[in-house]
């Protein structure tokens, strides 16, 4: 596991260890995270992004899954269901 507080830093995780799955905040410091969504997913076509965000809407969710989000997740979100959502992406 890899943490970055901000898109630019989860960009550059991105190029240096080549995830499978990222877990990301739709609100952070900098880049917003529909814009590192963007910039991930032409990163990394395969990379898997489950979106979290306490800031939800329906415009937000469809616009991630629009940019390829795998799944798109309301705060406080379950740990059994997050942790299954990350097992399911991990194994696609």
């Amino acid at each position: 596991v890899e943490t970055a507080s901000e898109g630019e830093a989860a960009l550059q995780l991105i190029k240096e260890k080549a995830p499978d799955v990222m877990v990301l905040d739709l609100q952070m410091p900098g880049m917003s995270g529909i814009e590192t969504l963007k910039q991930a997913k032409a990163l990394s076509p395969k990379l898997h992004v489950i979106m979290l965000t306490g800031y939800g809407t329906i415009e937000t969710a469809n616009e991630g899954k629009q940019y390829g989000a795998f799944e798109y997740l309301i705060k406080p979100c379950d740990t059994v269901k997050l942790y299954t959502l990350i097992e399911e992406a991990v194994g696609k």
